[in-house]
């Protein structure tokens, strides 16, 4: 890793179900970290209970400044490596970070699916105080879903959104 460093979000891939470990002790390094998650209900021995469960399991979005930044997140335990392509760091888009936080905070279903979707109707998206978003629309399991691409991983989060709240562009 030579040159400058390129500040922004990058992805660290954890040991398994130590997602949560990790981005606690990533924020008391004070480390700017998001673990994306949403309750699920579970149950064991006829009790269930709600709980936290990550949206992509063994990630954690870290966002650095600097290449010190980089080596004081890899020394946290759990921590297994940084997300590349080739030599490269994978680097994700401030966008994209803002686009799961608002995936995360809807109120209605949210799906993560890892099939890849072709391109869907350019939509904006009215919700509150994040005013209005452009987004894109697919159709989803026989409805129609806002999609966040979460490059650089695999995936997608799915949203099923009230009509009244599109503006077809």
């Amino acid at each position: 890793m030579g040159g400058s460093f390129k500040r922004g979000w990058y992805l660290i891939y954890t040991m398994p179900k130590h997602e949560k470990k990790v981005h606690a002790r990533l924020v008391s390094l004070a480390m700017n970290a998001f673990l994306p998650a949403r309750k699920t209900l579970k149950s064991w021995n006829g009790r269930k209970k709600y709980v936290d469960e990550p949206l992509f399991p063994s990630y954690v979005f870290v966002y650095l400044e600097d290449y010190q930044g980089y080596w004081k997140a890899m020394s946290v335990a759990g921590c297994l490596s940084y997300v590349r392509f080739g030599k490269e760091l994978a680097c994700v888009n401030e966008q994209v970070v803002d686009s799961i936080r608002l995936a995360v905070e809807h109120e209605g279903k949210l799906h993560v699916s890892n099939r890849v979707f072709s391109e869907g109707r350019r939509v904006v998206l009215s919700v509150g105080r994040w005013g209005d978003i452009p987004c894109e629309l697919i159709e989803y399991n026989n409805t129609e879903c806002v999609i966040v691409r979460v490059a650089p991983l695999p995936h997608s989060l799915l949203l099923e959104i009230p009509e009244n709240n599109l503006v077809k562009i």
